[in-house]
């Protein structure tokens, strides 16, 4: 074995580099190293390789969230978290819900309807049968203001008296 150390190529540079900002941006560690061990096909580069998405997530986790959870939090989507909130902790289903329920009937009235939207600031409504108030389903009040808008805008409602 030779003393004087063996040439270095810039596309190892540039693999490495590549390494450490994809690292650094999604937070991804393991599956990288996987990656890119299969495309080069050379166990020589294992240790450097994975150094380098290490050391690029922990810093990139100094400072800010992946650019997955960021766009997560900007889109505004509801996700729980692995750990709740310390002020969770205590909590349970009866301190967070509604006492007060309001149903909807499988059928019912559009003036119905707008009352209940009207009179009540819930976001979600049990669909039960009247009949045997059995549970159906659940209607949430954006997808049910919705239809109401759209049959307006179509003209699909009509007062009975008119008829």
């Amino acid at each position: 074995q030779s003393i004087v150390p063996q040439p270095v190529f810039p596309g190892v540079y540039a693999l490495i580099g590549a390494t450490a900002m994809l690292s650094g941006m999604a937070r991804i560690t393991i599956s990288l190293v996987v990656i890119l061990m299969e495309t080069t096909g050379d166990a020589e580069w294992l240790i450097p390789i994975f150094v380098t998405v290490m050391a690029a997530k922990w810093t990139g986790d100094h400072f800010n969230k992946g650019i997955y959870d960021i766009h997560i939090d900007l889109r505004h989507v509801p996700l729980l978290e692995h750990r709740p909130e310390k002020e969770m902790l205590g909590l349970e289903a009866h301190n967070v819900m509604a006492t007060s329920i309001t149903t909807l009937s499988a059928v019912s009235r559009v003036g119905d309807l707008v009352e209940v939207l009207r009179g009540c600031s819930h976001y979600g409504f049990p669909v039960v049968d009247s009949e045997s108030d059995q549970f159906l389903g659940m209607l949430d009040r954006s997808t049910l203001m919705h239809v109401l808008c759209l049959g307006g805008e179509y003209g699909v409602f009509t007062d009975a008296s008119d008829a």
